[in-house]
């Protein structure tokens, strides 16, 4: 017997991704600036020099792909590069501090990036979250996609709104969560 599982999936938009990209474009040019400083105005060895050098060219890369509207998965790129080598310049300079937090940050800009999904399956709901928040069925009261907003409703009385962009059959969406919820009811919560 061969048992098919449905899945419903709907992307979210990152409203904080433009603020997100302006904080890592200022990081970026600061340390390149400061980079290139300490390249210039003080004796450096060779490995440091190295490390400046391919922390700066990625980062003046990024300033001029960050202004010509790339995709931001080759902008974010681009940002995570510049900031691991910004991290290593920066430790090998014996600022151990600063290097880590500019990795850190490269980590946690990562994170911010990532694609927002809800994800709605036979067995629960990924909310995306970071960690990801596992909605089990039986956690809610309802779910419910109408007129292009979908509204997870919990038995704690919380809500959660989110404006959808698919293209969906709203119907069977909506037919296939009040079978699920009824499923949870019938086992008891």
């Amino acid at each position: 017997m061969i048992l098919t599982m449905r899945q419903f999936e709907f992307i979210i938009s990152n409203s904080k991704s433009v603020i997100y990209d302006w904080f890592a474009f200022f990081i970026v040019l600061l340390n390149s600036i400061a980079v290139g400083s300490a390249l210039f105005l003080k004796k450096v060895s060779s490995w440091q020099l190295i490390t400046g050098i391919t922390a700066i060219v990625p980062g003046v890369l990024f300033i001029i792909i960050f202004f010509s509207k790339r995709n931001s998965q080759f902008r974010s790129f681009f940002f995570i590069g510049n900031m691991m080598f910004l991290g290593i310049f920066w430790i090998n300079s014996h600022i151990v501090w600063l290097g880590l937090i500019l990795i850190i940050t490269a980590l946690l800009y990562r994170i911010a990036q990532r694609k927002l999904a809800i994800v709605i399956t036979d067995e629960r709901i990924s909310y995306p979250t970071f960690p990801p928040l596992v909605i089990q069925w039986n956690e809610l009261n309802d779910i419910l996609l109408k007129d292009g907003i979908l509204t997870i409703d919990f038995i704690n009385d919380k809500l959660i709104q989110h404006e959808i962009t698919e293209i969906i059959n709203e119907q069977d969406f909506n037919d296939f969560c009040t079978g699920r919820l009824k499923t949870a009811v019938e086992a008891g919560r």
